[in-house]
Parts: structure tokens; C-alpha cells; sequence
């Protein structure tokens, strides 16, 4: 059993996600909460996508970080900035009529001052007007596009580090390392995702993570495990290499509750995250947990086996941190256009130290391209290392 494929939007009235199956793409519907009911149009379904959720850059990233997206970019030649010389013929320029306006006005003034003091006084003090308004309009100006300056010129520095990027060499996947998960739950039993080992500081055994949204109807259950549920919903957890399907490690069901997840889409302090404990005996090589989320244009490197646009065999699939998601995960583009993520939620995405710096959970594409989105180590690992602590283990 595998992920299954949903259309992810807004309520316009509530704000509240909701998740339609694919075939209701362009058809209106009602809100599913009964204090809403609001109709409202489902959108056409992102082309190819391949994960538990449609990830749509779009709404994420901004338009100006890829010079290679069609004209949809709101770049204006102003954007570059104004060097000095045309601030000069430009200040010149637009001075000049209040300029002669102050000077016309003033003129008339001194005229008529003895004749007809009010209207003078009332022709000098619109000529000044003028001329204070346009000043204060070409301030504006200037520090408008000074603004424009600096978020071009932070653009330009993501720029640089996406492409020196590049030049990192990938890390090194240890056997036993990556797993397809099968799940004894409550609702029967399914196969999905990919689940991977980490070593917790101070912890003496090793922590299984994966996805939560693979306990749920993306997963092929009936039904949902709510995360301070997964203890007494979850029977039995097998982890079978996806390198090598003759090696399966049966590692029980002993989880750590972690009640700030919830699955992608849903607001959440922890994110998308399950973790359970493995038994001390287990032959499994466990990842490290990386200090730090990467920063927009580095490198990363998902973790798993495709079943579509690479050889079943190759553990590592490059990409750039491309900024954050609509839900607070990571955003990263690969390099590769034809790779299809499907079956890969729930596996590590590491940096060139490999590292975990993420947990990928979906995927799609746009603009010719492949994104992924993954719940990044700074937002889950607080709460997963409070969850091994309050666990009692043996």
C-alpha cells in the first residue's frame, strides 16, 4: 500500500485546510465543517503530483530567487536600483515644475501684495505646497528603491550560494540505514513511506522516525492515528531495507508520544513526525540529528529509493533549499525534473555531513521542475528529544 494522492486547499470563509480527492478537481463543493458550509471551487490538481501532499512552490517561494521561471516574475527594470546619475536627471526633472511653480508664485506675490494681499499670499502658499509635496515624493521614491536594492541584493546572495552549492560533494549512506515501513495498526495494516534510525545525545538506544501522516488515510488506513494515540493504535512496527529486502528488523511498537505533530497541512508546533524505540539489539546504523535547519541555496540530499526518474539502487537525490513552505516545512528543488517521490515520506534529508536536516514529506511539480517539503530538524527535534526523556525505557 502507498500514499495516496489529495488536492490540499483553503476554505475562503473558514481559512480552514481541506483535503478533496483528485476526481473533484474543478468542481464546487461545500466546506466539511458543519459551523461553515461555505461553497467554493476545488482547483485544478497540480500535474504529476506524487506524495501525500501537493506542494505548491508557487505560494512559497518568491518569484524573483529563479531567473529560469516564465514571465510570471514581477521584475521591473527599476528594480536594479537607480545609479547616480540618474538620481540627478531624475530629481532635476520632476524639481522643475514646482520649481517654476515657487518661483511664478512668488513673483505674483511680491506683485500683488500691496493690491491683493490674500490672493497672493494664497497663490505663494499652494506654490510652496506643490513643491514640499513633490519633495516628499521624491523621498519616497528614493527609499522605495533603495528597499528594492536590498532584497535584490539578498536575492542575488541565495543566488550565489545555490550555485556554489553545487560544488559540495555528497555525503556517504551507510547499509542499513533506510527502511520501508509496515504498520500493525488498529485499522489494519499497511506498507508505506520510508522510516530511517537516529542516535539521540544521552539516549542508549536508537529512535525509529518517520512520517505521521502515514498512520492516516495518505497511508491506506480507514482511518487516523491522533499522535498521543500512536502507543495504543500502533501493534507492531517491521522495517525491511530498501537495499536489500531479505534483511527485515521487527522493532515492536514501543512509542514516544509527541503530542504537538500533526500531519502536513495541519498547524503544529512539531510537524509531521512519529518516532517509536528500537530494541538495544537492533542492527541498524543510526543518522545524527544536524545542529541546525540549512539555510535558503544550500545543498541538500534526499535519502531514499525512487520508484520513478532514478535507478531503484541510488540512495542519494541532490537538491537546493529553496525557503520555507505555506506550512512552515522546507522547500527544496531537485536537480533532477523526472524524479517521482512517491512511497518516500518519512525519509531523511540529509546535508553534505549527512546529517538529518529534514524529514521529507511530499513532493510535486511546477514549472518543469520537482520541489519537495520537508519538517526541518529545528521545528521537530526540541520535541523529539522531550519525548525520549519523558519515555520510560527499560
Amino acid at each position: 500500500m502507498s500514499d495516496t494522492n489529495f488536492i490540499t486547499m483553503t476554505c475562503p470563509n473558514c481559512r480552514q485546510q481541506v483535503r478533496v480527492k483528485p476526481e473533484l478537481a474543478g468542481k464546487a463543493i461545500r466546506c466539511p465543517r458543519a459551523s461553515c458550509g461555505a461553497q467554493f471551487r476545488v482547483p485544478p490538481a497540480a500535474k504529476s503530483v506524487t506524495a501525500a501532499h501537493a506542494v505548491l512552490p508557487a505560494a512559497a517561494l518568491d518569484d524573483e530567487l529563479d531567473e529560469d521561471r516564465p514571465r510570471r516574475r514581477r521584475w521591473r527594470r527599476s528594480d536594479r536600483g537607480l545609479s547616480g546619475l540618474e538620481y540627478f536627471l531624475f530629481g532635476a526633472a520632476f524639481l522643475f515644475v514646482p520649481c517654476v511653480n515657487v518661483i511664478v508664485s512668488s513673483v505674483l506675490y511680491y506683485v500683488w501684495r500691496g493690491s491683493q494681499p490674500k490672493r497672493a499670499s494664497q497663490i505663494n502658499f499652494l506654490g510652496f505646497a506643490i513643491f514640499g509635496c513633490h519633495i516628499l515624493i521624491w523621498l519616497l521614491t528614493f527609499v522605495g528603491s533603495e528597499g528594492r536594492k536590498a532584497r535584490l541584493a539578498d536575492h542575488q546572495e541565495a543566488r550565489n550560494r545555490r550555485s556554489q552549492a553545487v560544488q559540495v560533494p555528497p555525503p556517504a549512506v551507510p547499509d542499513n540505514c533506510l527502511f520501508r515501513p509496515t504498520f500493525q495498526t488498529i485499522y489494519g495494516d499497511t506498507t508505506a513511506g520510508t522510516a530511517f534510525a537516529v542516535q539521540l545525545p544521552g539516549q542508549s538506544r536508537m529512535i525509529v522516525v518517520t512520517a505521521l501522516h502515514l498512520l492516516g488515510p495518505d497511508g491506506g488506513l480507514q482511518g487516523e492515528i491522533q499522535p498521543r494515540d500512536v502507543g495504543r493504535g500502533v501493534k507492531s512496527v517491521v522495517l525491511q531495507d530498501l537495499f536489500d529486502e531479505r534483511r527485515e528488523v521487527d522493532i515492536g511498537a514501543e512509542a514516544l508520544i509527541i503530542p504537538d505533530a500533526a500531519p502536513l497541512g495541519r498547524p503544529s508546533k512539531a510537524g509531521d513526525i512519529i518516532a517509536f524505540w528500537a530494541p538495544k539489539e537492533a542492527k541498524l546504523r543510526p543518522l545524527q540529528l544536524a545542529s541546525r535547519a540549512p539555510l535558503e541555496g544550500e545543498r541538500v540530499w534526499l535519502a531514499a529509493s525512487l520508484e520513478g526518474g532514478a535507478p531503484a539502487t541510488q540512495r542519494l537525490h541532490g537538491a537546493t533549499v529553496a525557503g520555507l513552505g505555506p506550512f512552515g516545512d522546507y522547500v527544496y528543488e531537485f536537480d533532477n525534473p523526472q524524479l517521482g517521490l512517491r512511497a518516500t515520506s518519512g525519509a531523511p534529508v540529509l546535508n553534505s555531513a549527512g546529517e538529518v536536516v529534514a524529514i521529507n514529506l511530499g513532493g510535486g511539480s511546477n514549472f518543469g521542475k520537482v520541489f519537495g517539503s520537508g519538517n526541518h530538524v529545528d521545528r521537530f527535534r526540541p520535541f523529539l528529544e522531550a519525548a525520549a526523556k519523558a519515555s520510560s525505557q527499560p
